[in-house]
């Protein structure tokens, strides 16, 4: 890599990141985390906020792809709020659809449906859309939430989702006793 070369830390992160990109869409998981945890200790070694967030985004998806919902749950909270710290919409955009996936995955259908529905409503709100790939994934469990809790009973969650502001998918995503610890944190300022 010639970012190695030229000793540039921000562009082997970032190269880093990209080939766990790879490897996390061929299926290697172990590879994929691997790649991101050297980046990401990059990222912390610069003090980048933003790209750290996105490296513990990254490392969320692998946790859950691997069944590790805890620590997916851990990794997607402290992404989420350095996406919220630095004000980078998409990402906590992003990291909501994370969340509403590991939802879906862990058996909570209605909260995954409200997630996705705050999430699309969201995009349009900052004028943006999800990668190609997670648009995928989106659709496959929204498909499989209609068929699972059918049109009537899938309705309700999405409108509710659909009706959230920034702030309270937020706070819904991190409904959870660790998420509260988290929120608290943040605000009496004792968060890094």
């Amino acid at each position: 890599m010639l970012y190695r070369q030229l000793e540039d830390k921000q562009g082997i992160s970032l190269g880093l990141s990209n080939l766990g990109e790879a490897a996390r869409g061929q299926g290697d998981y172990a590879r994929a985390a691997v790649l991101y945890q050297e980046s990401l200790a990059l990222r912390q070694e610069q003090g980048d906020k933003g790209n750290i967030a996105a490296s513990l985004h990254n490392l969320g998806i692998v946790a859950r792809e691997q069944g590790d919902y805890q620590q997916a749950e851990a990794l997607f909270k402290e992404s989420l709020i350095l996406f919220r710290v630095v004000g980078y919409r998409w990402g906590i955009v992003a990291g909501l659809a994370e969340w509403a996936e590991l939802a879906n995955a862990k058996g909570q259908v209605k909260r995954a449906v409200r997630l996705f529905g705050a999430t699309d409503s969201l995009y349009e709100v900052i004028g943006a859309h999800a990668e190609p790939a997670a648009r995928v994934r989106y659709e496959r469990a929204m498909a499989a939430a209609r068929v699972q809790l059918g049109e009537t009973a899938f309705a309700a969650p999405w409108a509710e989702g659909r009706a959230m502001t920034l702030e309270q998918a937020i706070a819904y995503a991190l409904e959870t006793d660790q998420g509260t610890e988290v929120l608290r944190k943040e605000q009496t300022g004792k968060i890094t």
